[in-house]
Order: structure tokens, then sequence, then C-alpha cells
């Protein structure tokens, strides 16, 4: 009785960390997104500020992570499997042909944000 009691208060804390941890990285992928479509609807041209002064495709990486943190709150496997194996390489090829594209419209100003921003 006593390690049945053990066994499930392990895992009454296991699924709270879970819990709370997604929803902290879902919360967190969403404010990503909101900054990043904020920054972009006040700038007209090569967004350079706010928080695309860090990261190049914000709303793209934001969605990857508020997805991870949607599956692992559900405890969707499938989910998981779906925004790693799909949606991310998505992303990327889409953010590749993206960034030919700004390359050649804005040449040296955007090659010189690549290099200061993380991705």
């Amino acid at each position: 009785m006593l390690l049945s009691i053990f066994a499930f208060r392990n895992q009454f804390l296991a699924d709270a960390w879970l819990s709370i941890t997604s929803s902290v990285v879902m919360i967190f992928g969403f404010l990503m997104v909101a900054a990043g479509t904020i920054t972009l609807d006040k700038i007209k041209g090569l967004a350079t500020s706010g928080i695309h002064s860090k990261i190049r495709h914000t709303i793209y990486y934001s969605r990857i992570i508020f997805f991870i943190g949607a599956a692992l709150f559900f405890r969707s496997i499938y989910g998981l499997i779906l925004t790693l194996l799909v949606l991310l390489p998505l992303h990327v090829y889409v953010i590749r042909k993206e960034e030919k594209l700004l390359i050649k419209k804005y040449g040296k100003k955007y090659s010189r944000y690549k290099k200061r921003t993380l991705f």
C-alpha cells in the first residue's frame, strides 16, 4: 500500500511538472508570435527591431515552440512527431526560400542583418 501511494505521488508530481512546463512553453511561443506580429505590423520593409533584432524568423520558430508545448501538454506523441517531422522541416524549407528572396530584395543590408541575428 505504501509503495502504491509513493508511486501515485511521483506520477502526480511528474504530471504536474509536465503540465506546468508545457504551459510555459506554449505561453512563450504565443508571446513570441504576438511580439513578432506586432513588430511586423508597425514596419514596412525589413523588420530589424524588436524581437526581430535577435531572431530573424520569429513567427516560424515560435509556432514550432508553441506546438511542441501543446503536444507535451496534451501528452500527444503524434502531435510531437508531426511537429518535429512535418512542421519543422516545412518551416525550414520555407525559411530557406524566403531568405533567398530577402537577399535578392535587400542585398547587403539583409546579409549584415543575418550575421547579427540567431536564425
